[in-house]
């Protein structure tokens, strides 16, 4: 072995050990000691109630940081335009990427594995050029270069999957699904859109669809999941055209398994019925029981006159008007070995004994 070929090998198992942090294992930057916590954003446009609920969330600065690359899985599958409600709107996407170059991120990319063709989609749904405006770039995701292979390891049904390289690259993954009815998976909410992050979708459907959907949950943590609730699609789901919903609300959180249930009540579903919450419920990636999650509810309108936040129509009757959650959901994270160098100290034990063992190596080579 070369010196060259040592320190390509080095280079490797270090580069590995980094992508792990991607998948599985790490802590969202949105989390609360008091549970799950959704904050909803009501009465305004798509811009003003994501600039709403993320206000009151803590801000988008708490999830990403100067220098960060940031990946931001969208919903662009269809030829379908903003009014039809079968992709994410161009208005929410265009004030998220804004937002996170403000907060000083290093490189923007919105993704998708379409179904239709790519140009199409992204010109239809008016989404390329609200992220270029934005200052941010646009990619369809539809090589089968764009993925690598990764195991699943808590996967029942899904025990390895190929996954998007960009979304393994991220420093910070947001999740931005909007809300409609499937014809499959009865719902089409944030955890089934994680399905566009992976090539073969076809094998979800033949190893069991709403278990799959769950094991890849399993695997795939976004940091933040922003529901596009503006504009619902309630009949003829995924692709539409179908019956229409003004819900006008958009909603922040990170558990994947209270956004969906909340997401059933807007789309007039039984939770019982969409049996990828109770998969992803099982797995403990959330929960469904929304009793048991923390509602924030955030009048735009009000907060704009500079009122009190207050309980809209339509929020629990016992719920108290907040202004602000008692603490941040946005929690800075202390720093430690981990988080200075990207990489799990546990990762680095192993790639350390490697490259000695290669040196050994070469030494010996060298004395014969």
């Amino acid at each position: 072995m070369t010196r060259r070929q040592f320190f390509q090998e080095s280079a490797g198992l270090l580069l590995s050990a980094s992508l792990l942090r991607r998948i599985g294992g790490y802590t969202p930057a949105l989390n609360t000691s008091s549970g799950p916590q959704l904050v909803i954003a009501r009465n305004g446009v798509p811009g003003e109630l994501l600039n709403a609920a993320l206000e009151e969330a803590g801000g988008i600065g708490s999830v990403v940081k100067k220098g960060q690359k940031v990946v931001i899985k969208v919903n662009m599958s269809f030829n379908q335009p903003p009014v039809r409600a079968a992709t994410t709107n161009p208005e929410l996407v265009e004030r998220l990427v804004e937002m996170c170059r403000e907060a000083g991120a290093s490189e923007v990319v919105v993704i998708d594995h379409t179904l239709d063709n790519g140009q199409m989609c992204m010109d239809t749904s008016e989404i390329e050029n609200a992220v270029t405006r934005a200052g941010g770039d646009i990619k369809v995701i539809n090589s089968h270069g764009d993925y690598k292979t990764v195991d699943i390891p808590r996967g029942k049904n899904l025990e390895r999957t190929e996954l998007s390289r960009e979304v393994l690259d991220a420093d910070v993954f947001i999740n931005v699904p909007i809300a409609k009815v499937h014809g499959s998976a009865v719902i089409s909410v944030s955890m089934k859109n994680l399905m566009g992050i992976v090539w073969n979708r076809g094998e979800f459907h033949s190893k069991g669809l709403n278990q799959c959907i769950a094991d890849l949950s399993s695997l795939v943590k976004p940091d933040l999941i922003i529901l596009d609730a503006y504009r619902i699609l309630m009949s003829n789901g995924p692709r539409g055209p179908g019956k229409v919903k003004e819900a006008g609300e958009v909603i922040v959180g990170v558990d994947p398994v209270a956004i969906d249930a909340y997401a059933c009540q807007l789309l007039e579903q039984n939770i019982e019925d969409v049996r990828y919450i109770r998969a992803g419920y099982d797995l403990g990636l959330g929960e469904m029981d929304l009793d048991k999650v923390q509602m924030v509810y955030v009048d735009v309108q009000k907060t704009q006159e500079g009122s009190q936040v207050e309980p809209d129509e339509g929020a629990p009757s016992d719920f108290e008007p907040v202004s602000s959650p008692e603490e941040p959901l946005f929690h800075e994270e202390e720093a430690d070995e981990e988080n200075e160098v990207g990489i799990p100290a546990i990762l680095l034990v192993p790639a350390i004994v490697v490259s000695i063992l290669i040196g050994l190596r070469m030494r010996r080579h060298s004395k014969e």
